[in-house]
């Protein structure tokens, strides 16, 4: 019994050290990618659900749970779109242990997406003091915080998010989101493979 009980181990110790040179090959040739990453365009779904999230000042106690909510509708919604595969949490539904924002929350960082440092739970803990700081701040007579007083989450240049985004969608990039992905990836990490992959098709 001792020995079955063995194979039910899930045990991801690394006792040859492998795992760390693996990481910086990763990290070196594809940055920002990770195996469990299979759409692209959750690297634009994951802002746009946190950015609704900011324009509804979400208070910081209540953000987990409605990020899951608004993460469990992107999900209905690409279905409704007719995709499957790629769907996190397309067949645990409610129950999935691994939310979108999670698996690509490193990505976005190493993409110049997401400005913010900390990781996801300090992101929602940090969300009544960024409120706060934005109607501290002075203004431009474009509205635009004067002297970076209130620095935004995540990149200027981000994209307008589809109408519709919650009631039906597919991982279909628009021009203009190639675009933008493209072009953080050649500022982030001109030198990876993948930049050069990007540049030869």
């Amino acid at each position: 019994l001792d020995v079955i009980d063995l194979f039910r181990e899930n045990d991801t110790r690394d006792e040859l050290g492998l795992g760390v040179i693996r990481d910086a090959f990763s990290d070196h040739f594809f940055p920002g990618t990770s195996t469990i990453q299979t759409r692209v365009r959750y690297f634009l779904f994951v802002p746009w659900i946190m950015k609704q999230l900011e324009d509804k000042q979400i208070r910081s106690e209540d953000a987990k749970r409605r990020l899951r909510q608004y993460q469990g509708r992107l999900r209905d919604s690409l279905i409704k779109g007719d995709e499957e595969t790629g769907v996190i949490g397309y067949r645990a539904g409610i129950n999935v242990l691994r939310l979108p924002s999670s698996v690509y929350w490193n990505g976005l960082r190493r993409w110049g997406i997401l400005r913010f440092q900390g990781s996801e739970d300090e992101y929602q803990r940090s969300l009544d003091g960024y409120y706060a700081r934005h109607r501290r701040a002075l203004r431009t007579d474009d509205g635009e915080p004067v002297d970076g007083i209130a620095v935004a989450n995540w990149d200027a240049h981000f994209p307008t998010a589809p109408d519709g985004l919650l009631e039906e969608t597919t991982f279909e990039l628009e021009d203009e989101e190639v675009e933008y992905i493209v072009d953080r990836i050649k500022m982030m990490a001109s030198h990876s493979l993948l930049s050069q992959m990007i540049d030869h098709g």
